[in-house]
């Protein structure tokens, strides 16, 4: 009984750090330093008897799913956008009313929607996007997805429309 119970405890256990790595890895910052090793096992490809490559490649998976909305069809992507900007200037506000000073993507004053996407796009989504679609090519089409979106928010910025 004690070597089940104890393979038990040890498998929960094994559950419960996969789940809170998971969840650590939606942080962009904890993304960004691990994406040299992401982007390096994209080149060399995905090796399935290497635990690093598996840590990888949940870091990569769980990343892409939380900022899978970049890929999405125009109008979701840009009304997506729209939402996290009325939750962000609802912060800045708030720091504002605080007397503190919001940073400018929370700001509604400063921000300028399309700007900020097409740097998010660039720094953060696309290289993921595009290892994904290296290791998976199946999911080479979210890469499509956002370079189109990322067209988009380009003709927004050209024509100095924030949003609409």
């Amino acid at each position: 009984m004690r070597v089940c119970v104890g393979t038990f405890v040890q498998e929960y256990k094994q559950v419960l750090d996969l789940m809170q790595s998971n969840i650590l890895d939606t942080d962009i910052a904890a993304h960004l330093r691990k994406m040299n090793d992401i982007q390096q096992m994209g080149k060399d490809g995905y090796d399935a008897t290497n635990s690093d490559h598996h840590k990888l490649m949940c870091s990569l998976l769980m990343t892409s799913c939380d900022i899978s909305n970049t890929c999405k069809e125009w109008d979701t992507a840009k009304s997506i956008a729209e939402m996290i900007y009325r939750e962000f200037f609802t912060q800045g506000d708030l720091e504002k009313a605080l007397g503190g000073t919001p940073s400018e993507m929370m700001d509604h004053d400063k921000a300028f929607i399309p700007t900020q996407q097409i740097g998010f796009m660039d720094s953060i989504a696309g290289p993921v996007f595009k290892v994904l679609g290296q290791l998976l090519p199946s999911a080479s089409a979210a890469y499509t997805a956002l370079t189109d979106n990322q067209q988009r928010w380009e003709q927004l910025r050209k024509e100095g429309r924030r949003t609409h």
